[in-house]
C-alpha cells in the first residue's frame, strides 16, 4: 500500500473530509498536522519522490495515533542544491517560507491554533524557522512544533548503531530503507560496492557556506550520494527505524504541546 498524500489512510485526513466535518473536528481539536516533502535526488538507488513518501507516512502514522488533523503535502521545498540532477525541482528560500506562512494563516482564520510540520527533508529549516516565526507574531496565541527526524539526536544514534561511515546532512541510509519497507518501487537495488566518499566535512561546509552551487555539488557528489552506508539499506531496518521516528514524535508532541 503507498503512503503518499492522495492515498492517506488516516481518517483525519482534510483531503477526504468535508468542511462541515472539519469545521466540527476543529472545535474539538484545533490542531493540524502538515507535511513538508521535497522533490530532489536521494543517491542513484532511489526515485526523486523518496523522501515525500517517508514524510507523508509518519505525517499519517501520527495523525492516526494522535487523532489530529492532516493537511496535503507540500511536496517541493529548498533543493536548490540538487539542481544539476534531472527532475529535480526546488523553491527558494523565501517563496518557501511565504507558502507555509500563508498556509498557516489560513487555518487560524478556522480556527486552527495548533500547528505541526513535519519536514522530511534537511535543508528547509531556515524557511519553516522564518515562517513560524513570522506565524508567532502575528497569532500570539499560535503553537507551532517542526519535527525532523534528520535533526533527532536519540534518531541519529539509534541510525549509527546499526550504520557507521561518514553522512552529510540527510541519513540516506535511513531514508532509502523506510522508503524500501513502505514502497519497494520508490527504491532500487544496489548493485555493487560503492566507493568510500573521499569529500571532508570542510569542503562540504565551503559548499553551503559559497551558496551552495548544483553544478559544484555534482562534481562533489557525483551519484547524489552523500553517505557512506546508503548501500546498506533494508526493508527490514526501515520498518524498525519507522517505528522509532513515529515514537520519538509523540514524544516530542506529549512533551511540548501536551498533544
Amino acid at each position: 500500500m503507498t503512503h503518499l498524500p492522495a492515498m492517506a489512510a488516516s481518517p483525519y485526513s482534510v483531503a477526504k473530509m468535508t468542511f462541515g466535518e472539519i469545521e466540527a473536528y476543529i472545535k474539538e481539536n484545533p490542531a493540524i498536522i502538515l507535511p513538508l516533502g521535497a522533490t530532489e535526488p536521494c543517491t542513484e538507488y532511489a526515485a526523486l519522490g523518496a523522501s515525500s513518501l517517508c514524510c507523508a507516512a509518519l505525517a499519517n502514522a501520527l495523525s492516526e495515533k494522535r487523532g489530529i488533523l492532516l493537511a496535503p503535502m507540500v511536496t517541493y521545498g529548498y533543493s536548490a542544491g540538487f539542481k544539476a540532477f534531472a527532475g529535480c525541482a526546488a523553491i527558494s528560500q523565501k517563496t518557501l517560507a511565504a507558502v507555509l506562512y500563508n498556509l498557516m494563516r489560513s487555518w487560524t482564520g478556522q480556527g486552527v491554533n495548533t500547528f505541526i510540520i513535519i519536514d522530511g527533508t534537511y535543508n528547509n529549516i531556515e524557511s519553516v524557522s522564518e515562517a513560524t516565526k513570522r506565524l508567532l507574531a502575528c497569532h500570539k496565541e499560535a503553537r507551532c512544533q517542526v519535527l525532523n527526524w534528520n535533526h533527532i539526536s536519540e534518531v541519529r544514534s539509534f541510525i549509527a548503531q546499526k550504520h557507521e561511515g561518514v553522512e552529510f546532512g540527510v541519513s540516506q541510509v535511513g531514508l532509502l530503507s523506510m522508503a524500501a519497507y513502505l514502497d519497494a518501487g520508490y527504491v532500487r537495488p544496489a548493485l555493487k560496492k560503492a566507493r568510500p566518499i573521499t569529500v571532508s566535512q570542510d569542503e562540504f561546509k565551503r559548499w553551503r557556506k559559497m551558496g551552495g552551487d548544483p553544478e559544484k555539488f555534482r562534481k562533489l557528489f557525483p551519484d547524489a550520494r552523500m553517505s557512506d552506508s546508503a548501500g546498506d539499506y533494508s526493508a527490514e531496518f526501515g520498518r524498525t527505524l519507522f517505528s522509532c521516528i513515529t515514537t520519538a514524535f509523540e514524544s516530542a508532541i506529549a512533551r511540548e504541546l501536551n498533544l
